[in-house]
């Protein structure tokens, strides 16, 4: 069976391109808090502007980028994981 080693590739590609994908989103968790509030609340002047961009920028940005180191290291290890099924013992 010559194909079964390209399908296991494939698939492997998918389930890795689906993790990392699931991973993105949740690293984005403080940025979509942040675009959320900032709609909701929809800041017209200066100071409104300043304390929505600076409580995000001081709270919820250093969540995120904590969040995306976070995300760098398991998309690393993602990508360097052997596929688990389909191995000959």
């Amino acid at each position: 069976m010559r194909g079964v080693g390209l399908l296991f590739s494939v698939r492997s590609f998918v389930l890795k391109a689906v993790a990392i994908l699931v991973l993105l989103a949740a690293a984005l968790i403080p940025f979509w808090i942040w675009l959320f509030f900032y709609h909701a609340l929809s800041p017209v002047g200066f100071w409104q502007k300043l304390v929505v961009y600076g409580l995000g920028m001081w709270y919820l940005w250093v969540a995120q980028l904590l969040f995306l180191a976070g995300f760098v290291i398991a998309t690393i290890f993602i990508l360097a994981a052997q596929p688990w099924y389909g191995r000959r013992r």
